[in-house]
């Protein structure tokens, strides 16, 4: 979940994305999701890729105010899409998008009508390892997208996977952080990505995990590390915008499970409560110093 203006929350379901009015709590709208393959925020509205090969564009009403196809192309063996749809990663500002096309790595105007060829499908399929490939963008400002990018290591044989930024303009990548078997950007789960980035142990054995958390944004040059209380809170974690508090979240069996808030700077917990589920999504309003979660029923908790 995310907050789209000041009183509106945007919640991803199951079935719905959802609009939550913040002043009484209730769904003012609801969009199905049936054929949405990815939800991004950008600064006034909100866009859903589509598995129809379109995407359309709401403002923070969730009224939509474009719809765009993904155009095709002509193969031999029939027509199929010219962009990769699962890679699309739409500019903060909701002016432009990036993505994999059959051309190579791309921005494009929203419209995808003003393509400009950042890297040739030459340069990406026959570098061998030569250069990373962004494999799951997650936000694009400022002209640069950061995300996981993954690069061939020739003498393992294997694929490597970073936490990466590629410039736009200058065509610079930057490696800030390499991701171990189990380790996850959580903005895979948290499609709403604003201006900072969280790495979690997602999938290891909370019982041999160290409790580190590793955060980044976008405003920095290097990851930063955050050590929680306890070990297994490393395996599951949200950050708020600007990377002042990390929640945690565990389920040991069910109906025990536990959030804690903490100050990232400090270190101190702030909020400490029993759920009866682990959150599935939550979003921390830094300014407003409220805690929006969802760990079975929907909780809005102040710090």
């Amino acid at each position: 979940m995310t907050k789209i203006n000041e009183n509106t929350l945007l919640a991803e379901t199951d079935e719905f994305l959802q609009l939550i009015d913040l002043n009484t709590y209730k769904v003012i709208k609801e969009i199905p999701r049936s054929d949405i393959l990815l939800i991004q925020k950008f600064d006034g509205g909100f866009m859903t890729v589509h598995d129809g090969y379109f995407y359309e564009i709401y403002d923070i009403k969730g009224n939509i105010t474009k719809r765009v196809d993904i155009p095709m192309r002509q193969r031999e063996d029939g027509e199929i899409p010219a962009i990769d749809n699962m890679s699309i990663c739409i500019s903060t500002d909701g002016k432009n998008v990036a993505y994999y096309g059959y051309k190579g790595f791309c921005t494009n105007s929203v419209d995808l009508d003003n393509e400009v060829v950042l890297q040739t499908s030459e340069e990406v399929n026959s570098g061998f390892g030569a250069y990373p490939l962004m494999t799951k963008p997650y936000v694009y400002k400022d002209g640069i997208v950061y995300g996981e990018a993954s690069k061939i290591n020739q003498e393992l044989n294997k694929n490597e996977f970073f936490f990466a930024s590629f410039d736009t303009k200058t065509k610079e990548w930057k490696i800030y952080y390499k991701l171990d078997d189990k380790q996850q950007i959580f903005t895979h789960y948290y499609p709403f990505a604003e201006n900072s980035f969280i790495i979690i142990d997602a999938g290891a054995n909370s019982e041999y995990t160290e409790g580190k958390l590793h955060y980044f944004t976008i405003e920095d040059t290097e990851m930063k590390e955050f050590i929680c209380e306890e070990g297994y809170e490393s395996t599951n974690a949200f950050i708020s915008p600007n990377a002042k508090y990390i929640l945690t979240t565990r389920e040991q069996t069910f109906g025990d499970a536990e959030i804690k808030l903490y100050d990232v700077k400090t270190g101190k917990v702030l909020l400490k409560q029993k759920t009866s589920n682990s959150a599935l999504g939550a979003y921390i309003d830094e300014n407003e110093r409220k805690l929006y979660v969802q760990c079975g029923e929907f909780l809005v908790l102040d710090f």
